[in-house]
């Protein structure tokens, strides 16, 4: 009897570790942690970098030694239309110093924003609008 309580212990607490240490670091954001911030030309979408918070080991590192950021995208009326990935950070001048397409910037059917550069970091950093990554889809239950 013992053994089944600590195994569905382990099922239920096992995930939600799992999930707390990949997105904790990007999960809160908000004027505290805010780096940096663009408005597309016609004003239809913005774009804030969010500095890394310090929740896990190697996101303190991120955050006390890298000044590492993420991306969240919003249209004209502030509302959440997804960011960037929970694995990939860089620092604000690397991202802000490529070309940022906003949604409505880019050719094809696929809207999306996306740095416009030559390194490796930039597909961490594109944002669907439409086809979210299963990250987005989760942070769109909160905000």
């Amino acid at each position: 009897m013992m053994k089944m309580k600590k195994l569905k212990l382990a099922i239920v607490t096992i995930p939600i570790l799992i999930l707390w240490m990949i997105l904790s670091p990007t999960a809160f954001f908000g004027d505290f942690n805010k780096a940096h911030e663009q408005i597309s030309e016609d004003g239809k979408y913005k774009v804030v970098a969010y500095y890394v918070l310090p929740a896990t080991p190697v996101s303190f590192f991120q955050w006390a030694f890298e000044g590492d950021v993420f991306l969240v995208l919003y249209d004209a009326e502030n509302n959440y239309l997804g960011q960037s990935s929970p694995f990939g950070f860089t620092d604000q001048y690397t991202i802000f110093g490529n070309d940022i397409l906003f949604p409505d910037d880019a050719d094809g059917t696929e809207k999306s924003l996306f740095l416009n550069g030559v390194n490796d970091f930039t597909e961490g950093y594109t944002i669907p609008v439409k086809n979210k990554n299963w990250w987005s889809v989760f942070y769109s239950l909160f905000y």
